[in-house]
């Protein structure tokens, strides 16, 4: 990429998606018990009258059971223990993956990839995320470790964190991410969150802004196509 003058490494956007992990969810057992689920679905149907060896009265029992949840704190793949139980795309339940990429915007290249837990929230130690990402471009670039890279990191709402922002902010890395809560009530803020939240607004609704949310658009979506 940087024989192709194709890491400018100043403006990123970061984004996630999901992708159906090679493991059934028939294969779980439960983390503390090691019991498969339909072991544990038996057992439920006994104790609630039915007969355990009777398949197709067990797999009604578990489709019509209120308070069916697969939780993940609680069930694993013992084949693929990263893998985590969610919503595909299509909107089926899957064992899926997170991964996440860090792209140049100037250029479209993927800068850094990383996979995440697929139940961890998109704003979970994002600051933190960053930084690193560009730590590992400082050093493919040569430069000196600390070296002030990113100038801005564009994302979707989901990303908008009041603590991670102001995180971001604290470091000279603008945002151009949306709030999600148009009503926020900013006298429950800090003086330094209420800036950083109306600095983050200004960002989305300036020019450069929506020019680099159009950028989004175009280079980041298809890099998880391709």
């Amino acid at each position: 990429l940087q024989a192709h003058k194709l890491v400018k490494g100043r403006r990123i956007g970061i984004d996630t998606s999901v992708i159906e992990a090679n493991a059934s969810l028939k294969s779980l057992q439960h983390r503390m018990t090691g019991a498969s689920y339909w072991e544990y679905v038996r057992q439920l149907a006994g104790a609630a009258g039915i007969d355990p060896n009777d398949s197709d009265a067990v797999r009604r029992f578990d489709r019509h059971r209120t308070d069916r949840k697969t939780s993940n704190t609680e069930w694993e793949n013992p084949h693929d223990p990263d893998a985590r139980i969610g919503k595909s795309k299509r909107g089926a339940t899957r064992l899926l993956h997170k991964p996440e990429h860090v792209t140049d915007l100037d250029t479209g290249a993927i800068l850094d990839a990383e996979i995440l837990p697929a139940d961890q929230r998109d704003t979970d130690e994002l600051a933190a995320r960053i930084f690193s990402a560009e730590d590992q471009i400082n050093a493919a670039l040569g430069n000196e470790p600390d070296t002030a890279l990113f100038t801005s990191v564009t994302a979707d709402k989901g990303y908008f964190k009041v603590n991670e922002i102001v995180e971001l902010h604290r470091e000279g890395v603008a945002t151009v991410i949306s709030d999600p809560i148009s009503n926020r009530r900013l006298d429950k803020l800090s003086s330094e969150q209420r800036a950083s939240v109306r600095k983050a607004r200004r960002a989305t609704r300036s020019k450069r802004g929506k020019a680099l949310l159009k950028r989004r658009g175009i280079h980041l979506e298809r890099t998880f196509a391709q």
